[in-house]
């Protein structure tokens, strides 16, 4: 079960975040300070900048795993009513040592916007 949470910036992936494949790449990382987290997801330009695409703050939880599952269903759902399809996502909680781990969740989702033929 997914964690609530509060938009504080609706997911969009805009059209130029889509390669010549039709799949986008979202990252969204999260960090807590206290109990509530604050997860945003951004997409990378080939120059190495970044883009603001969503933002989200989560009830009080100690578990980054389930800080991810809330990503997997803000993001799922967000593909959903753009019409798109989230192909894949990574947990990537295990990149943080145990000193970051119960305070940073880090997840990697692509989006595929072809259609279905």
């Amino acid at each position: 079960m997914p964690l609530a949470y509060t938009t504080h910036q609706p997911l969009e992936i805009p059209a130029d975040a889509y390669n010549d494949d039709d799949i986008a790449t979202i990252v969204v990382q999260g960090a807590r300070y206290g109990g509530q987290w604050m997860l945003t997801a951004v997409w990378f330009r080939s120059n190495g900048s970044s883009d603001l695409i969503g933002k989200i703050q989560t009830v009080p939880s100690t578990d980054p795993d389930l800080v991810v599952n809330t990503a997997f269903v803000w993001v799922n759902d967000a593909c959903m009513t753009s019409g798109v399809k989230l192909a894949h996502y990574e947990n990537r909680n295990n990149a943080y040592g145990p000193e970051e781990a119960p305070y940073r969740a880090a997840a990697v989702f692509l989006i595929d916007r072809r259609t279905e033929s």
